[in-house]
């Protein structure tokens, strides 16, 4: 049996110059998304916005990446990615002061503008990162590289997320989530740094056209891959951006304490996460997906159902508990989907399934957020509205089975 440390440093030790850098620059672009996932409805309750109100801000967000996410996937194969890292590394922070300073003044023109922009800042770096990764690293460092990448969301987390707690503790009058948010905005800052200290010939890939779009890639291979994606970015646009709200409303705990809760659950996201290369090279995409992502699924059941039972004062811990589990579990599957998929398709439809990924899961995040808020106007409970989601986790799993078994046959053929 090979010793699973050893075979995992020396692997990231593997991992090239140039996608580090542009790892630890979306680490610090990341920090203010970080922070508008933990904060920024923590902070619309404070400015005494209802959950619809909230949701319409949150759906904002995801309509460029909607309309947009396909274009420019079409755009980006054959070009340059380091230009997009560096608009977005700069664009991004600046956009995000608009949108702080556009909700406390309840500026609809500037909240709706800011979160579009917000969006399609966030899609720049979305679309082009895992092009860039298998472009640009060697085809034995992709699962690390990539591990990496899908690390960096988690390691701010736990980062904007202690700060803020720390900070919020110690003056809670000072450090409001307002400040917070700006902080963080600033930081971000930083990546830009790494993202220009980036001195390659980058290879290209064959430029595809608008009009040969139909016959330039393989749709068929496409369709299959992108179905279990819309599934998993439905069933967690209802759940994803309110979980907050669930905590707050069902259990009363406010945004200090969900911070280093989510410090503390993204810990261990970061920690699975290393694990997930040698997981999948000893045992496959069956363990690493099926398994990981199928006890999500029953953590995120329980962690719902305790609304049923909140009355009682260990429902609170059980929610917390399944939220720490749910996390990790969920998140470790990741990257395993995600190289399963860019293997399945080829490397001819590598950009492009990237950029419908992002599409889908903003145009599905978006759907799910207006649904929300209208669910919540109706009053229904935050429990079954998260049901929704574990049944469409469900499905993904199954559809994730099947996926697996026909890139097994691929393989051997």
């Amino acid at each position: 049996m090979p010793n699973p440390f050893v075979e995992i440093i020396s692997g990231f030790r593997k991992v090239e110059k140039h996608i580090i850098s542009l790892i630890i620059a979306v680490f610090f672009i990341q920090l203010v998304d970080a922070a508008f996932f933990m904060l920024f409805n923590y902070y619309l309750r404070e400015l005494n916005y209802n959950d619809s109100e909230i949701a319409s801000i949150t759906a904002f967000r995801y309509v460029a990446i909607m309309v947009l996410a396909f274009p420019l996937g079409v755009y980006i194969k054959g070009r340059r990615l380091i230009p997009f890292f560096r608009i977005s590394s700069i664009a991004l922070p600046l956009v995000s002061f608009t949108v702080i300073f556009a909700v406390e003044y309840r500026f609809q023109a500037g909240i709706m503008v800011g979160m579009i922009l917000y969006g399609v800042l966030r899609l720049m770096l979305q679309v082009c990162a895992l092009p860039f990764i298998v472009l640009n690293a060697k085809k034995e460092t992709h699962s690390e590289a990539i591990s990496l990448y899908f690390q960096t969301f988690s390691i701010s987390v736990f980062a904007s997320g202690l700060i803020n707690y720390i900070l919020a503790s110690l003056a809670p009058d000072i450090f409001t989530e307002k400040l917070m948010l700006q902080i963080f905005a600033l930081l971000a800052l930083f990546g830009t740094f790494f993202v220009f200290s980036i001195k390659i010939k980058e290879p290209l890939s064959e430029k595809v056209s608008l009009r040969n779009v139909l016959t330039s890639y393989d749709w068929r291979l496409i369709l299959n891959a992108i179905i279990p994606t819309i599934l998993i970015a439905v069933g967690a646009g209802f759940t994803i951006p309110f979980i907050n709200l669930f905590f707050q409303s069902v259990h009363g705990i406010d945004s200090r304490y969900f911070s280093i809760i989510g410090s503390f659950s993204f810990v261990l996201v970061a920690a699975m996460l290393l694990f997930i290369p040698f997981i999948q090279r000893h045992y496959g995409y069956r363990t690493a997906i099926v398994t990981f992502q199928g006890l999500a699924v029953l953590a995120l059941f329980v962690m719902a159902s305790t609304e049923w039972y909140s009355t009682y004062s260990f429902a609170m811990p059980i929610a917390v508990i399944a939220y720490l589990l749910r996390q990790p579990l969920m998140n470790v599957a990741g990257p395993s989907t995600s190289e399963l998929s860019l293997n399945y398709v080829g490397e001819r439809n590598q950009e492009i399934l990237s950029a419908l990924q992002a599409a889908v899961w903003s145009g599905s995040w978006f759907i799910s957020s207006l649904l929300f808020g209208w669910m919540r106007n109706l009053d229904i409970s935050y429990v079954n509205i998260f049901m929704i989601t574990v049944i469409l986790y469900i499905i993904a799993t199954v559809w994730y089975i099947k996926l697996i078994s026909a890139f097994e046959s691929l393989k051997k053929s």
